[in-house]
């Protein structure tokens, strides 16, 4: 997971005191505290940023809890299969997750000092899209190189420390005398240190930290700072530029509230249809399955039972289609590859259905029905001694179960005496 860890001394990194009066120009330093009042006041962008991580992270609390691995999803956070299956949204909604709040914390603290700084600098409307930018960079990097669960604003925050970098050293000329005692005091150090912190212990994710860097470097060499002669219409004008990435963010966070929603539906459609299952109204449980998978069409549990629900309708064909469907969405689970087993077995086919049992009883070997069931079809294919070693794992399994017991003596006797 992505963790933030802050162990320097951060008070070399604070707003830049005014050192000249009046009005500046272009070629002077900027005069961070003055321009500070006639254009900023306060980084406002930097406290949007937080108090939006801070509301998300309250809501992860109440939801399921912000450690809970399923919350953390629910919510957006990054991981590999979910958005190598489309869920583009994952760039951006990872930005805002925190995994505990010590991690907010770290990532918050950081945020606010790095944040004020550089926000001053560039202007609130630059300053969003060198944090959006850098923090999806950072996100790109851990869908490439990491298969974890990741989430954090730390890869956004590397992103606004490698802007730091870039401008101390371009634009060295526009910045205030004390800003290179910052970088090499703060700014160097938090990035040193996390990147080792990173590498010293299992579950951060440093590839988001070098991404969001890297993204924060190469933005910073692409663009500039504000001006200090900006006119105020100018600055009023450009402030219109917030609000695509503002909609970038918001509309990012549309997408996991709208999967919770449909969840909803589909958790209740699902109760819906095991009740008529029990009630042996096939054609109408197979109908509300079919609806909650217009929905979520990736989900393996109601294909299988939609498979099931057609085995025992005789629609075979049908059966197998959603069987196969549920094996391929979800490949580790042992109950897919059995429903798909029982399907071919009713269609004789009992080659592939042994194959499929096979693999059901590797995925859960101390499941007695399954390997039952793998003994009944090596017999129906005449291979008698499988099928005694697959009934001599079901006694293991049960031994006080003495129809088990029958079926071993019996075989036993076949293959002593074939002809009897």
């Amino acid at each position: 997971m992505d963790v933030c860890a802050c162990g320097f001394d951060w008070s070399a990194i604070q707003p830049m005191r005014e050192t000249t009066a009046g009005g500046l120009t272009a070629g002077q330093p900027i005069d961070v505290a003055s321009m500070a009042q006639r254009t900023l006041r306060k980084p406002a962008v930097t406290y949007l940023l937080i108090g939006l991580s801070i509301l998300i992270f309250l809501l992860m609390t109440v939801m399921g809890g912000s450690t809970n691995t399923n919350t953390l999803l629910k919510f957006g956070a990054m991981y590999r299969p979910l958005f190598e299956a489309g869920e583009y949204w994952r760039l951006v909604t990872p930005l805002f997750l925190h995994i505990g709040l010590l991690h907010l914390m770290f990532n918050m603290y950081a945020l606010l000092v790095l944040g004020n700084v550089v926000e001053q600098i560039y202007g609130s409307t630059r300053f969003l899209y060198l944090y959006l930018f850098s923090g999806m960079g950072g996100a790109v990097a851990s869908a490439l190189f990491s298969t974890a669960v990741s989430a954090g604003a730390s890869g956004a925050i590397f992103g606004v420390a490698g802007v730091a970098l870039i401008v101390g050293y371009r634009h060295r000329d526009r910045v205030a005398s004390n800003f290179k005692s910052i970088v090499g005091r703060g700014i160097v150090p938090f990035v040193l240190f996390n990147l080792a912190y990173g590498l010293l212990n299992r579950g951060i994710d440093n590839y988001a930290h070098l991404g969001g860097l890297i993204t924060g470097a190469v933005l910073a060499f692409v663009v500039p700072p504000i001006h200090a002669d900006s006119s105020v219409d100018k600055r009023r004008m450009f402030s219109y530029g917030m609000l695509l990435p503002l909609a970038v963010i918001l509309g990012a966070f549309f997408f996991p509230i709208k999967a919770q929603y449909e969840m909803k539906r589909v958790e209740g459609d699902f109760k819906m249809a095991l009740s008529l299952e029990k009630e042996k109204r096939y054609d109408e449980a197979a109908a509300v399955y079919r609806r909650a998978l217009k929905l979520r069409p990736n989900l393996p549990s109601i294909h299988n039972n939609l498979a099931v629900i057609y085995t025992r309708q005789g629609k075979f064909e049908e059966a197998e289609r959603e069987a196969r469907a549920a094996v391929q969405l979800g490949d580790g689970e042992a109950m897919y590859h059995q429903t798909l087993g029982a399907v071919l077995w009713h269609q004789q086919r009992l080659q592939d259905a042994a194959d499929h049992y096979h693999r059901a009883a590797m995925l859960d070997p101390k499941n007695a029905e399954l390997h039952a069931a793998l003994a009944a079809i090596y017999q129906d294919q005449g291979r008698l001694g499988d099928a005694l070693r697959e009934w001599l794992k079901v006694k293991e399994l049960r031994p006080a179960d003495v129809i088990v017991d029958r079926q071993i003596e019996a075989l036993r006797n076949r293959i002593i005496s074939p002809k009897s």
